[in-house]
Order: structure tokens, then C-alpha cells, then sequence
């Protein structure tokens, strides 16, 4: 765990905030650029029932979700710190019928006379059997609402759902978006560095050779290997299996790097709130057979990223604005964050409080925890 020059024992406690209600209208009582990163997974369109009023998830049309989502993340926009980061997780789906109802406790009630929970849709461009393309749409509309659209991630399924389709293949893979307020964010690119499968014992080169014809600046350059990687936007991990009542929980590991990428693991200052930089060196080391040298990163600690006189760090604060099961404050804690949730199912906030706090409350809870009740406490 990451030290954190902070001295009282009521900050010591890892703090969090629950809130019940539409996140566009609990939103609106929090104040500019307060949070650091938002790791959120909306409800997708059409898959889920949650039987609630005006829920995300259930509109008539594709475009009439992407107007409501996009206006909900307008929100998080504001709230967001210009460094901050937002990582959108969001499935597709098909324009087809499926063949079953389900009750509020979602047990599958069986045909009935051919009735179904999801029908397919006339629209003018998607025709029955294609593919929506549901978070390309939203994607290009938060763009066009002025996010910076930096990366795609392939959550590739290691257990996706079996298909029984033979026309296509099964799909097995969702995304994920990071996207931006601003063109320069805060990003801990040492911490999530990839381990490279084999280091090379020579330079190697790259670029092509001729430049005729292309604009490309790479030509004859040269990378020595230092036994990491960039992270690749293809992140492989299994989907979690949850034995409570809520079915759309994304795996930790999923959201782990999102996590330590775009907070501090040294934390934030107390006064202004911007992250702490952590700062490498490439050094040059002998090599084992003693020709030539290999390169090692040298962890140089951190540095501070504002010009505050205090040098004091309190954690960053992470949102999740579809809070579901919690997974987003699980992982939060787990790199020693603050974490606020909002979700409009008070049920399901119950479920995600147990869950963060690992199900268990002893004589120390209160030194481990504190659950606060307003948005002025925890930022």
C-alpha cells in the first residue's frame, strides 16, 4: 500500500459516499472538478429490466439512449477535474427478439403464447438481425459533446456467454472507452507498463527505409528494450461471476489498470487536488555475458504537480456514476482511494456497502472505513 503523508487517524480512513437517485439530478449538488477519474459501465440498451422509473437502458429508440447517457455524462463532465480521466465500459447488442419474460426477481417465467421481454425494432438504417454498433454510437456523440476520444479497449472474455447462433461468430468481447476533458490528462504510464515476453540483446530498429510517397517521421530509428512495454489496448480477463442479485458486474481485474493509471498512487494535494507525477529513469546496466549493456527503469519516487506551499497528500477520489454492485469502490480501496457511487436502486446500494467493505465489520471498522454522507466530506 502506498505511503500517505497523512497524520490524523480520521483521514487514515478509507472514505466513501453512497447516494441514491438519477446520477444527472444527484450530480448537480456537486461542485466543479472535484472528482480525479470516473470507471463507470452503464446500463446497456434493451438487455436489462431493473424495474424502475425512467431507467436508463429501457428507451424506445437507440438514439433516444445515446441523447439520455450523453446527457448524464455531461454532467460527470463538469464535475471532472480537467486532469481527469473517464473510462466508459458499454456492450452491444442486436436488433432480434428473445423469448422469455422474467418477474422483479429476474426468474425466467417461460414463454407465454410467444410473448417476449425484447422485440425487435423498426428503425430506418438498422434492419432485424444486424448488429446496433451501440458504443460506436455513443462514443462519436460524446465526441461530438466535445470529450477528447483517446483509446478503444477490447475487453476480450476469456468465458464469454455461449451463442447458438451458425450464421456469425459468437462474440466475446466488449469495450471500453477512455476519454478525456482535456488534451492533457493525468496518466501513470510507469504503473501500468507491460512485462515484454522476451528481451532482444541488440538494438533493434524500425520505420521503413524509403519515405516515397508517406508523410511518416520514423524513419531508421532505433528502441532499446528495457524488459517493458506499453500497456495494449487488449485487456483478456474472465467475466465476474457475483452471487448476489445484481447480474451486470464487470470483473476487478477488468478496471484495475484503469484504477492505477489515473490516480496517484502518492495521492493528491490537500489544498488544489492535483495528483502527484512518479518519475523513472532509464539506467544502463552491464549485461550478464558482459558485452554491452541492458537498460533497467529506476523508480525515482514522486513529484509534485502543482505549486501549493504544502507538501501534505490526501487520496484521490474516484466515481462511479452507475454504481451497481460496487466493484468500482471495491477496487478504489483496494489502491487506497476514496470512492463516491451513485445508483438509483437504494438495494442496490446496500449490496454494494457490504461488498466494499469486504462483508465484514469488527471491533476496527471504524479505523478502516468511514462512510460519509455529503459530498463536502470526502473531497
Amino acid at each position: 500500500m502506498p505511503k500517505i503523508e497523512i497524520m490524523s487517524e480520521e483521514d487514515m480512513q478509507k472514505k466513501f459516499l453512497l447516494l441514491n437517485g438519477d446520477s444527472k439530478n444527484v450530480l448537480k449538488d456537486f461542485p466543479d472538478d472535484c472528482i480525479h477519474t470516473v470507471v463507470t459501465s452503464p446500463p446497456y440498451w434493451q438487455l436489462r429490466d431493473y424495474f424502475a422509473d425512467d431507467q436508463l437502458g429501457q428507451e424506445k429508440t437507440p438514439e433516444e439512449y445515446v441523447k439520455n447517457l450523453v446527457g448524464i455524462l455531461k454532467e460527470v463532465k463538469r464535475v471532472l477535474r480537467k486532469d481527469g480521466s473517464l473510462w466508459l465500459n458499454i456492450g452491444d447488442g442486436y436488433n432480434n427478439s428473445s423469448g422469455f419474460e422474467r418477474t422483479t426477481d429476474w426468474k425466467r417465467k417461460g414463454r407465454k403464447g410467444g410473448s417476449s421481454d425484447k422485440k425487435a425494432f423498426k428503425h430506418k438504417t438498422i434492419k432485424t438481425k444486424e448488429l446496433i454498433g451501440m458504443p460506436w454510437r455513443v462514443a462519436f456523440a460524446l465526441q461530438e459533446d466535445g470529450w477528447y476520444l483517446r483509446c478503444d479497449i477490447i475487453w476480450e472474455k476469456t468465458n464469454p456467454m455461449p451463442d447458438g447462433v451458425k450464421d456469425r461468430p459468437t462474440r466475446g468481447h466488449e469495450y471500453v472507452f477512455l476519454l478525456t476533458k482535456s488534451p492533457r490528462y493525468y496518466y501513470d504510464y510507469y504503473r501500468v507498463l507491460e512485462d515484454t515476453e522476451k528481451q532482444p540483446e541488440q538494438i533493434q530498429g524500425f520505420g521503413a527505409n524509403e519515405q516515397e510517397g508517406t508523410y511518416r517521421q520514423d524513419q531508421e530509428r532505433t528502441f532499446e528494450h528495457y524488459g517493458k512495454r506499453n500497456r495494449r489496448s487488449v485487456w483478456r480477463t474472465s467475466v465476474s461471476s457475483f452471487k448476489g442479485k445484481h447480474f451486470a458486474t464487470y470483473p476487478p481485474k477488468l478496471i484495475e489498470p484503469m484504477i492505477m493509471a489515473t490516480t496517484s498512487e502518492k495521492g493528491c494535494c490537500v489544498d488544489c487536488g492535483t495528483p502527484w507525477f512518479r518519475k523513472f529513469e532509464k539506467v544502463k546496466k552491464p549485461a550478464d555475458n558482459k558485452k554491452g549493456h541492458t537498460l533497467e527503469l529506476v523508480d525515482l519516487g514522486f513529484y509534485k504537480g502543482c505549486k501549493c506551499k504544502t507538501d501534505e497528500v490526501k487520496r484521490c477520489l474516484v466515481l462511479d456514476p452507475f454504481n451497481g454492485s460496487g466493484t468500482t469502490g471495491i477496487v478504489s480501496f483496494k489502491y487506497d482511494q476514496n470512492y463516491v457511487g451513485i445508483d438509483t436502486s437504494q438495494k442496490y446500494l446496500d449490496i454494494a456497502r457490504d461488498n466494499i467493505m469486504g462483508g465484514k465489520k469488527t471491533e476496527d471498522y471504524s479505523l478502516v472505513f468511514k462512510e460519509v454522507l455529503t459530498i463536502e466530506e470526502i473531497i
